[in-house]
């Protein structure tokens, strides 16, 4: 399998894991949240957000690769 392929199935796959994370870590804090731990409430909201920067950044990656999808 050519490199381009894997670093598409293998961004593909990294960010939709990601996704399914940042959903859990989101139930998580508002569960946390209306158990009365707040400061784990908003640590876990904080990592949902850096969660979703990362995602951003493998859509970045991803669009580098079709760009650029002549390279091998």
């Amino acid at each position: 399998m050519e490199i381009v392929d894997r670093l598409r199935k293998l961004l593909l796959h990294w960010q939709e894991h990601n996704e399914e994370h940042a959903q859990s870590y989101k139930k998580w804090a508002k569960e946390a949240e209306a158990s009365g731990f707040h400061k784990v409430a908003e640590i876990l909201e904080q990592v949902h957000g850096e969660t979703l920067k990362i995602n951003s950044l493998f859509e970045e990656a991803r669009r580098e690769v079709e760009k650029n999808k002549s390279v091998k």
